[in-house]
């Protein structure tokens, strides 16, 4: 493959996370994880629209080369797809001649078809009869719980010192888990946010939340749990409710935030999916019931109390269902997006009332007024200097003023001008303040008994690039640290 075939393989695997996973695990435990037709079934559903189109061509015309069915224009497209279906497992063959469905992954995916979406998830309904009508949830109340849960897990991460006996809905494992993704790290007694945290902030929800449910399991394979019947299990989740609820998902989140009546909503066809319960089975191993408490914290599913033995699945579950590029499609914006104006006098106005972003600024801006649904703040060198101190970096700043600037300030000034030259510029130059010193751990010679033994050293340092400073007058030379030990081994054997 080309420098290009493996860009577009990896833009592939950018928009839809799931797929870079599977591509990513060895051969022997990407094919046990196919053995099961619901993965089998979301793996294809993960699939660009060209590859799920060529993929049925193929189980219908599996003795035909795909070019003999493939219009001259389209063939470079098909090509890419064939390249990331053979990266997945789902064919083999050459894409030069003749590729064929995986004979497995064959196997499997006309199972789940036989089988049926109900008994693939293989979990029990509550019957409408059995639910407490008071307990009842409504779908906007599932939309909001949902993204409630999520929003506290971004703000730990936004601010993981501050508030700690404040923080609900943070467990232990998510805490061990954002530190061994390299998140947060610990500095000293406090915790704090690292770059590759703040840039996980900045993800949409789709990149978030693939890149966490990722992390998790690598986390439980570090446990020498069975990460398998996991992800499987969340996999039979997805398949609860339907794709073309994805957009009914959105309408409720932004239904849920404003507040309306759920009799009213027009959406009834997805509120009696989303709203239906499904019991927690006792028969589950423990690995499944631990998990279940996990995506009850993340706001996956909502479960009112652990006694009722019973969840529901929330609209947050169907972003998993997504990619990126279809989740930008379909206008998924948060409600405060567009919510922040730069002066040039480095004051910071954040029109919003999302706990979230107002912790998400608080990073880098000393936050000096808060009203109902708007903050002042100033941009300062402390403020600025304390992020960068945590491995932020100016260019993070600066593009996330950009990309959440107001639309009054894109409008009058352009997606680049929204924050000021000056302040943008003046951000960067703080953070070049830091690279003026730059520190090596090194050794320093100059205890000579003579000149001659002096530039024999310092020659030999030279040659091997060990040399960081000199100074013939003085007679002085400064070495780098892991160079020191040649040095001395030299300088033996020449003693001999």
């Amino acid at each position: 493959m080309t420098d290009d075939d493996d860009r577009r393989l990896d833009a592939y695997f950018a928009d839809r996370p799931f797929l870079g996973y599977l591509a990513g695990l060895p051969e022997a435990r990407r094919r046990q994880l196919i053995k099961s037709p619901v993965c089998a079934l979301f793996t294809l559903k993960m699939l660009p629209g060209a590859g799920q189109a060529l993929f049925m061509k193929l189980l219908v015309c599996g003795n035909n080369r795909w070019q003999d069915f493939t219009p001259i224009e389209k063939t470079g497209e098909v090509y890419d797809i064939i390249a990331l279906m053979l990266k997945v497992g789902i064919v083999n063959g050459d894409p030069n001649e003749r590729i064929y469905i995986d004979p497995e992954f064959r196997t499997n995916y006309l199972v789940s078809l036989q089988t049926g979406v109900e008994d693939i998830i293989g979990m029990r309904r509550v019957p409408l009869s059995a639910e407490k009508s008071s307990k009842r949830v409504t779908v906007g109340d599932l939309a909001k719980k949902a993204s409630e849960r999520w929003e506290s897990l971004l703000r730990y991460l936004a601010l993981p010192s501050e508030h700690t006996n404040t923080q609900n809905g943070v467990g232990k494992i998510t805490k061990q888990l954002f530190q061994q993704c390299g998140f947060t790290r610990e500095a000293g007694s406090e915790v704090e946010i690292t770059s590759e945290g703040f840039q996980f902030l900045l993800l949409n929800k789709v990149e978030q939340m693939w890149m966490y449910i990722i992390n998790y399991i690598r986390y439980l394979e570090s446990l020498g749990t069975n990460s398998r019947v996991v992800l499987e299990f969340l996999l039979r989740l997805t398949q609860c409710v339907d794709s073309a609820a994805v957009g009914a998902s959105m309408q409720m989140q932004k239904h849920a935030e404003s507040g309306a009546d759920d009799k009213e909503d027009g959406l009834g066809e997805y509120g009696s999916t989303i709203g239906r319960a499904y019991y927690c089975e006792e028969s589950w191993p423990k690995e499944i019931s631990e998990f279940v408490n996990h995506l009850r914290e993340l706001g996956f599913i909502f479960m009112r109390k652990r006694k009722d033995g019973y969840f529901y699945i929330t609209p947050m579950l169907f972003y998993l269902s997504m990619s990126n590029s279809s989740i930008e499609s379909h206008g998924e914006l948060s409600k405060n997006r567009g919510f922040i104006i730069v002066e040039t006098n480095f004051r910071v106005y954040a029109y919003t009332d999302s706990t979230l972003q107002l912790a998400i600024l608080s990073t880098f801006t000393d936050m000096t007024y808060r009203f109902h649904d708007m903050s002042v703040g100033v941009l300062t060198r402390e403020s600025v200097r304390k992020a960068l101190q945590t491995g932020v970096t100016a260019k993070q700043i600066v593009s996330y003023l950009r990309s959440n600037a107001h639309k009054n300030s894109i409008e009058s000034n352009g997606p680049l001008l929204c924050v000021p030259i000056t302040v943008a510029d003046q951000i960067l130059l703080w953070e070049e303040e830091r690279r003026r010193i730059t520190h090596y751990p090194c050794l320093m010679y100059n205890m000579f008994d003579s000149e001659r033994e002096y530039r024999d050293v310092k020659g030999f340092a030279s040659n091997q690039g060990f040399v960081l400073w000199s100074d013939d007058t003085a007679f002085t030379l400064v070495v780098t640290e892991s160079g020191h030990t040649t040095i001395k081994e030299w300088w033996k054997s020449t003693q001999r």
